[in-house]
């Protein structure tokens, strides 16, 4: 059975390469971060998170530190810490993600993403309505994460 599934996160493509259902306590994914493209600043409130970047640079919020991962940095998060990440670049950026322990996260992303289909390798941009918010907010109750900033 493949479990590997592709979304789109909020007009970012992500791949989820495996899941705890898969692993027994890890996700694991494959992220596509367009120009512009990223997330607010946000806390978990039970996972770790790495990040590896494949391709591009990211720029990092990690507490109080801002940083810019290239190719082959790892930068990592951990629970009750505020993070963020953001595609400052005119190219986009590529990077593997975990997230320990497993399930919720790629749970997450599939209750506020859109299904993609097997073969597809990017994420359309996403109009960031009402009603998004609204399952953003929903799933970020659900699942303990807190956003700080829009």
């Amino acid at each position: 059975m493949n479990l590997i599934q592709n979304w789109n996160v909020l007009g970012m493509f992500v791949r989820i390469l495996a899941d705890a259902s898969s692993t027994g306590g890890s996700d694991l994914f494959d992220a596509i971060v367009q120009p512009g493209g990223g997330t607010p600043l946000h806390v978990h409130s039970v996972e770790s998170e790495s990040f590896y970047i494949l391709e591009g640079i990211l720029t990092f919020t990690i507490g109080e530190t801002t940083l810019q991962a290239n190719p082959g940095d790892l930068v990592q998060g951990v629970p009750g810490v505020p993070h963020a990440f953001r595609n400052e670049t005119s190219t986009p950026a590529r990077m593997i993600c975990t997230s320990i322990p497993g399930g919720r996260h790629a749970a997450f992303f599939r209750d506020i993403g859109e299904r993609l289909p097997e073969h597809a390798t990017s994420a359309p941009a996403v109009d960031f309505t009402e009603k998004l918010a609204k399952r953003v907010a929903a799933a970020s109750d659900k699942y303990g994460i807190r956003v700080l900033t829009q």
